[in-house]
């Protein structure tokens, strides 16, 4: 993992944010119908600078009013975040939740073990049963919206991915199969050794 900058818990939440618009307008937990229609065209055109502090106050509310159980604890661990470069050797240091969405399927929490048993047609039983197979059909590295963000006791790792499992999976999966070579990958990236103290970390 090369660390490019300090980051901020801005980073969280404009990431967070991004990310929820790749979830269907019928998917859980997507923050836009909590937004104002001027705020989500800025998410949408990705025009970050420039926003208010009472727009920035709202931004953290839309994402907390459908992430609260996961933004909540990383607002209250973390409080160094970085902008860096996942490289090619950090993918197997990489692990999911602690969620029995998850572990239920892939024990170990290793992203390459839960990319496998996807792609095996065994997924989550809260998704819908086509949703990784239509989401990986679609996916475009283009046109992802948002970094993903993981979180690690130390910059070395192992990490955790808190959002972007799904698009995580699909690129180990395309990696995997050969249809994507991709060495390296920008991520907000949260350290603090107080993460042992959440229990989904």
């Amino acid at each position: 993992m090369r660390v490019l900058s300090r980051g901020s818990e801005q980073d969280l939440i404009w990431n967070y944010a991004r990310a929820e618009f790749e979830v269907p307008q019928d998917g859980l937990r997507h923050t836009q119908p909590k937004m104002s229609a001027r705020l989500k065209e800025k998410v949408l055109d990705d025009a970050r600078v420039g926003l208010t502090e009472e727009e920035w106050k709202k931004l953290k509310a839309a994402v907390l009013s459908t992430r609260e159980s996961i933004v909540r604890p990383l607002l209250e661990f973390v409080t160094d975040w970085y902008v860096a470069e996942l490289e090619e050797n950090d993918w197997a240091k990489i692990r999911v939740m602690n969620l029995h969405i998850f572990t239920d399927i892939e024990p170990s929490r290793r992203l390459d073990g839960l990319a496998r048993a996807l792609d095996g047609g065994d997924v989550p039983k809260v998704w819908k049963p086509d949703h990784y197979a239509t989401f990986r059909s679609n996916f475009s590295l283009a046109k992802m919206h948002g970094l993903p963000i993981l979180v690690a006791e130390r910059l070395a790792g192992a990490f955790t991915v808190v959002e972007g499992t799904t698009r995580m999976c699909v690129i180990v999966s395309k990696q995997l199969r050969g249809e994507i070579d991709l060495k390296k990958m920008l991520v907000v990236l949260g350290v603090s050794s107080r993460l042992s103290e959440w229990e989904w970390f």
